[in-house]
């Protein structure tokens, strides 16, 4: 399996840091907040953060129906993706020997922010995921290349960071290409890279299901 490498995120980690100790002493709310801030600093490009609403069970909701209606309609390409029946959901399946699930990192991460507040950022990451995906079809060109290689960049840190690994280095090829100005080829990595994601979407939306259950 290729090791996940990202770029260096220090406020990221420190976020973490302050979540383990919140975790610790009981602060459940707090923890909360610096979990979710994790989240966003894993997937930031150097701008600005973005605010995140305090997690609810509407919000929840919300982004598991937007996320569920988005793969129902994902093309057949997304079922390719999916783990072959017998498998785990992060088994290697016959097309990739990379799990599309790393249920490794997901559990550390679980363990990290509580599993309380889990539901919440894996529905950020759908929400997010969903997102830059629809950014990314934007066909390439000299005036966006950089800020398509920062929506990749970003797509691959947060996909990293809660174990999506096939989407992490799917996301990697296409940010490479992009920073090398190799358009056609980017192009070419986006279009492969787009029903990683969508599979990616539907396991998620499936772990927050048999977690609820």
């Amino acid at each position: 399996m290729t090791p996940m490498k990202q770029r260096s995120t220090p406020l990221c980690i420190l976020f973490f840091g302050l979540a383990c100790a919140a975790k610790t002493s009981g602060e459940c709310e707090l923890r909360q907040v610096v979990a979710r801030w994790a989240l966003v600093g894993a997937r930031a490009t150097g701008g600005p953060a973005r605010d995140v609403p305090a997690p609810g069970a509407e919000a929840t909701e919300q982004g598991t129906e937007a996320a569920e209606a988005i793969v129902a309609e994902a093309p057949a390409a997304a079922a390719a993706q999916q783990p072959s029946a017998g498998t785990a959901d992060g088994a290697a399946d016959d097309d990739s020997k990379t799990p599309l699930i790393d249920h490794a990192v997901l559990d550390q991460f679980a363990q990290d922010v509580g599993d309380e507040i889990l539901p919440d950022l894996i529905n950020d990451f759908i929400e997010d995921t969903l997102s830059r995906l629809k950014k990314l079809q934007t066909p390439p060109d000299a005036t966006n290349r950089e800020e398509l290689e920062r929506e990749a960049h970003s797509l691959k840190g947060s996909a990293g960071t809660v174990g999506g690994q096939r989407l992490f280095e799917a996301a990697q090829v296409a940010e490479d290409l992009f920073e090398n100005n190799d358009l056609d080829a980017a192009q070419a990595a986006v279009a492969q890279l787009t029903p990683i994601a969508e599979a990616t979407v539907a396991a998620y939306v499936k772990i927050l299901a048999a977690r609820a259950a």
